[in-house]
């Protein structure tokens, strides 16, 4: 939903992807940031749930940064 709302509204595709591109590096920090300080007692399961919610996370961060290198690349 992000990509099609930038593509959108985007004057051009370079802002595109530049917004595509900082928005998903802040959420993706934001979002292993604040699964990593809850407060909670940290046993083997929670640990083992935060790094498997961190790797999905930068897997999704990932995937949303190589879209919209696809999008620029694309010729109409």
């Amino acid at each position: 939903m992000l990509m099609s709302f930038t593509s959108m509204l985007a004057p051009n595709r370079m802002f595109s992807f530049w917004t595509v591109l900082i928005l998903s590096i802040i959420n993706g920090i934001g979002t292993i940031y604040n699964s990593w300080t809850m407060d909670v007692n940290y046993s083997g399961e929670v640990i083992f749930g935060a790094i498997v919610f961190t790797i999905l996370v930068l897997e999704l961060t990932f995937a949303l940064i190589y879209g919209s290198v696809a999008a620029i690349e694309e010729t109409y």
